[in-house]
């Protein structure tokens, strides 16, 4: 699963004085330097600490601490190959370093190394199987793989762990959605909650679950909430405006993709949002041109533009027949997931240009995928319920 966890940083101080002496003290001791070092990211300076940690690893070149701490310093400073080669460093020097076969595999999962990353959490596990980190950070992986159940696994292993984690609570309510278990993903969220209040993310996840589960003023409530804890979080602003999209007030969704917009201007999904929602509030020219003006000036964001292709075909600019056939000759994300929102904005378009039965068909074939965790799939289930 995609997260965006703080890294665990060993930081360990060796209080071999009082951490005020340890500080201010200018002698040749690589544990005072290192002291130093600690005190220095603490204080949020990294330039600083990394130049503490340089002169603790000359006057010790075996500073295992040093090399990790120092690793996880270069990390926030955006030095991936950098902090690599110290984690690396560090687990040479001690290869029973629990914790930097951890902090590796994320970093590996955060560079693409995906095969890396899973090695490492591996490691870690087998080396500190008590620390809840490696477990999440390898059921991330195993959901990515397509591995549900070992995700699954992982996740509650974690928690079994550390029951006061808000986080792995999160984690496993997405997990429990896509495994099509909606009353446990609300449950665990309810659950992240209680450990966290003011987790907006849980907020606003569980109010897309309670939407698919007819809690329509739950689901309000939890969007609405989500955007007071984070209300410069345009994933939540998107969110709330496809819910007000399906419920047919157009004009607060309206204002909730234009939000949205204005604070991620690159997001393909909040521009098709605002588009059409455009089109049913009948500005077809004025949505149609800023979603061409939009295309015209994006970047394609990988080989298999997908994003790219949906815009294209509701711009006018790709046939639906090309567009259709993107996903029947390969291209049908995970789970078939691309092949479902085909067929949703298939029919939306033919919604919005008055062909009501058209629509209908393309909103069933949706639904008739089976992706039940698709966005997209929810939006069709709710047209198809408006007649």
């Amino acid at each position: 699963m995609a997260r965006n966890m703080n890294r665990p940083i060993k930081f360990i101080l060796l209080l071999a004085m009082p951490l005020s002496l340890a500080v201010t003290s200018c002698s040749n001791n690589a544990t005072e330097y290192y002291n130093r070092g600690v005190a220095k990211a603490d204080q949020q300076d990294m330039d600083g600490a990394i130049a503490c940690f340089d002169k603790a690893i000359e006057l010790r070149p075996d500073y295992g601490d040093a090399y990790a701490d120092r690793a996880v310093v270069k990390q926030k400073k955006g030095d991936m190959p950098g902090a690599l080669a110290d984690f690396s460093k560090a687990i040479a020097v001690d290869p029973h370093d629990g914790i930097s076969y951890y902090n590796r595999g994320s970093l590996r999962e955060d560079m693409g190394d995906l095969a890396g990353a899973m090695s490492d959490y591996d490691k870690a596990i087998e080396l500190k199987p008590r620390y809840a980190g490696s477990y999440l950070g390898r059921a991330g992986l195993k959901k990515g793989n397509g591995d549900l159940a070992g995700a699954d696994l992982d996740c509650t292993k974690a928690i079994d762990l550390s029951p006061d984690d808000a986080m792995a609570y999160y984690d496993r309510a997405l997990l429990r959605f896509r495994e099509e278990k909606l009353d446990s993903a609300i449950s665990d969220c309810n659950k992240a909650i209680q450990l966290k209040p003011n987790y907006p993310e849980a907020y606003d996840n569980r109010g897309f679950f309670k939407e698919i589960a007819g809690d329509m003023n739950g689901a309000r409530d939890d969007f609405k909430k989500a955007i007071e804890l984070k209300p410069d979080d345009a994933l939540a602003y998107d969110n709330r405006g496809f819910f007000l999209y399906n419920q047919g007030s157009l004009s607060n969704a309206l204002g909730d993709f234009r939000k949205a917009v204005q604070l991620n201007p690159t997001n393909d999904h909040s521009r098709i949002g605002l588009f059409l929602t455009r089109l049913r509030l009948g500005e077809k020219f004025g949505a149609t041109e800023e979603l061409r003006a939009y295309l015209a000036n994006r970047k394609s964001k990988e080989s298999d533009d997908w994003g790219g292709n949906i815009i294209s075909f509701l711009a006018g600019q790709l046939p639906e027949s090309e567009f259709l056939a993107v996903v029947t000759n390969g291209d049908n994300g995970v789970g078939g997931v691309h092949q479902c929102e085909a067929y949703f904005f298939a029919g939306a378009k033919l919604q919005l240009d008055g062909d009501a039965q058209g629509a209908r068909n393309y909103f069933e074939k949706c639904v008739g995928t089976g992706c039940k965790t698709s966005a997209a799939s929810q939006w069709a289930t709710a047209q198809l319920k408006k007649g």
